[in-house]
């Protein structure tokens, strides 16, 4: 930040601290109360804060409860900077600039929780059913499935701690609804489900990689990592 204002770019730069998954926990509980670490799909493993700093644009201390996932940075950076992502394709995000400058909507209606192309849970609302309950280097469905599916209120109870799908079957079925139309389009491992939209990886003609590797290193280094390089 300090470097920010020596350059005279403060007042013109949006500053998000966030993360991509909930704590491993091997050095310390660091989730709370919530339930399960990261590589699963309980709450501890998925569910993270976000903070947004844009000096005088962004309402400072303002706390939202609005669900926003990675894949809405693309759409709402573009938004902010002006421009608009391209549409030939389905981009999974949605802009999020009018939450972040103080507004307040539903983005997600629903949302799915995969681990790796195995759909485990779906969420509507506040309302969350575990259909798998996937752990790390999991590729199909375990061996207690037969006690899923299992649904939670996220609002009531974050840590999800109480199963309601015997004493909600309709917010089950519902939900079950929503998974069908997830792996309708992005398919499933679990079910053999091919996903009518997936489509192929992106290709980068002549690629140079951004990472190399030194054999006296444990760990791939970063392009920045200039001193580690090797």
């Amino acid at each position: 930040m300090s470097e920010l204002t020596r350059l005279g770019l403060d007042e013109n730069t949006i500053v998000i601290f966030t993360s991509d998954n909930g704590s491993r926990c091997d050095f310390g509980a660091s989730n709370g109360n919530l339930r399960g670490t990261k590589a699963n799909v309980w709450e501890g493993g998925l569910r993270t804060p976000l903070l947004a700093r844009w000096r005088g644009k962004i309402p400072a201390g303002r706390v939202s409860e609005t669900m926003l996932w990675g894949m809405d940075f693309l759409p709402t950076f573009a938004a902010l900077a002006g421009a608009a992502p391209q549409t030939r394709l389905p981009i999974d995000g949605v802009d999020a600039s009018g939450v972040l400058l103080g507004g307040d909507a539903v983005l997600h209606e629903t949302f799915p929780y995969y681990f790796a192309n195995g759909l485990n849970a779906v969420r509507r609302g506040d309302w969350k059913l575990l259909i798998t309950a996937a752990r790390f280097g999991w590729d199909k469905k375990p061996a207690d499935a037969a006690a899923l599916p299992e649904l939670y209120n996220l609002a009531d109870d974050p840590c999800e701690t109480r199963d309601l799908a015997a004493e909600r079957p309709d917010i089950v079925a519902r939900l079950l609804e929503d998974a069908a139309h997830y792996r309708a389009i992005f398919g499933d491992a679990f079910t053999g489900a091919t996903g009518a939209e997936r489509r192929p990886i992106g290709r980068v003609a002549n690629p140079k990689p951004l990472t190399s590797f030194n054999p006296d290193d444990p760990y791939y280094q970063a392009l920045y990592d200039l001193g580690d390089m090797g």
